[in-house]
């Protein structure tokens, strides 16, 4: 077997590599490695986050290994008497869960009417995920222009986040990101983003 280096390859600017150096290391920053109070928050400042925030409706998941044969049954059935009744409407995800809508069916299958907090969510894996890209975009891209979170761009999860559970003028960590970019905007609200991928992350969490 031979083997050949493409010529397009080497009259390519050594800048055009640095795609490569960028997917190798969100890999590492999405692993997890990070403990929360490193991670940086969706907020422009992170004295702007409000941890006792409840901006999310009540809600209860089951998971399915913890649903007994019965729940599971009752589960199913809740959903057509839950069309008339929603305060007992269940339904069973594709993926086995049983999710509620109302109190009564909740207790009906087993679980936990939940009213999470902006801490709480903030320490939930969709939350952790999205704040381990936050911080790649931080220190290794410079913008969150580029970066995508779960298929779509990542300023989509950061501007709803902080709609949620930052108080402050509309500015979230992506806006606060792009000013420390601009000429002279490095004085002024970059200060905020930029400690939020330190030091910052870890107040706003802890």
């Amino acid at each position: 077997m031979s083997w050949f280096w493409p010529v397009g390859l080497l009259l390519m600017p050594m800048d055009a590599f640095s795609s490569v150096q960028v997917v190798e290391t969100s890999s590492r920053f999405l692993s997890g490695i990070y403990p929360p109070e490193e991670l940086p928050l969706p907020c422009a400042a992170d004295n702007q986050f409000a941890p006792s925030f409840k901006p999310w409706a009540a809600s209860c998941l089951v998971k399915k290994e913890d649903l007994s044969t019965f729940q599971k049954v009752a589960c199913v059935a809740q959903y057509g008497v839950g069309i008339a009744e929603p305060e007992v409407f269940c339904r069973m995800l594709l993926n086995g869960d049983c999710e509620c809508l109302g109190k009564t069916g909740c207790e009906i299958v087993g679980g936990s009417w939940y009213k999470p907090t902006c801490q709480q969510k903030s320490l939930e894996e969709e939350w952790l995920q999205a704040r381990h890209v936050l911080k790649q975009a931080e220190e290794v891209n410079g913008t969150c222009t580029g970066v995508e979170y779960n298929g779509s761009p990542l300023l989509n999860w950061v501007r709803g986040a902080s709609q949620k559970c930052c108080a402050g003028t509309g500015e979230n960590a992506c806006t606060a990101l792009e000013d420390t970019r601009l000429p002279g905007g490095g004085s002024g609200s970059g200060s905020g983003g930029g400690s939020g991928s330190g030091g910052g992350g870890g107040s706003g969490s802890g």
